[in-house]
Order: structure tokens, then C-alpha cells, then sequence
């Protein structure tokens, strides 16, 4: 499975109290493996931004769906000249 430096995922979470977001999330797993691999920061609200929520795509993904999970994503494409990826799948 093949990707470039700056590609990434675009996943739909189905999120019980929001609905579906759509978020990108960069490949970070090495090249040539069998799955891709994201990595998900949990954001935390803005320490100054007062009444803003946490960041709802990685709360719901470190609460609700964790290592290991498998999603619906495509393939990026296999174009080098574009560093873009796919349509948006399910998770979750």
C-alpha cells in the first residue's frame, strides 16, 4: 500500500450527539505496510477560548473507536503529483 509524505484519510464519523463530521487526518504509519495508520491528537478546549468545546472529531475518536479500529476509508491516490486523498467513509 502505497502513499506520499503529506497524504491523508478522509473519514465520516457518525457521532451520536453531533452527527456526521468530516475530518482529514494525515498517514503516519511507515510505507508498504498492509493498513494505513492515523494518528489522533485529543484536543482540549482553548485554555483562553472560554466557553468552546473540546475538539469533537478526536474526543469521539479516543472515546468511542481507540487503536486498532477499522474504518471504510479508500485508498489515497496514486498520483505523485497530487498529495490529496479521498472521498469521505464512514467510521465508526
Amino acid at each position: 500500500m502505497g502513499f506520499e509524505p503529506g497524504q491523508y484519510l478522509t473519514f465520516q464519523l457518525d457521532t451520536p450527539t453531533h452527527g456526521p463530521l468530516v475530518r482529514n487526518y494525515s498517514i503516519s504509519s511507515a510505507p508498504g505496510r498492509d493498513r494505513y495508520r492515523i494518528s489522533v491528537k485529543r484536543e482540549e478546549p482553548p485554555a483562553d477560548g472560554g466557553h468552546l468545546p473540546p475538539g469533537l472529531a478526536s474526543t469521539f475518536l479516543h472515546d468511542h473507536v481507540g487503536p486498532g479500529a477499522a474504518s471504510g476509508s479508500a485508498h489515497p491516490p496514486a498520483s505523485s503529483s497530487s498529495k490529496s486523498a479521498t472521498t469521505a467513509r464512514s467510521c465508526c
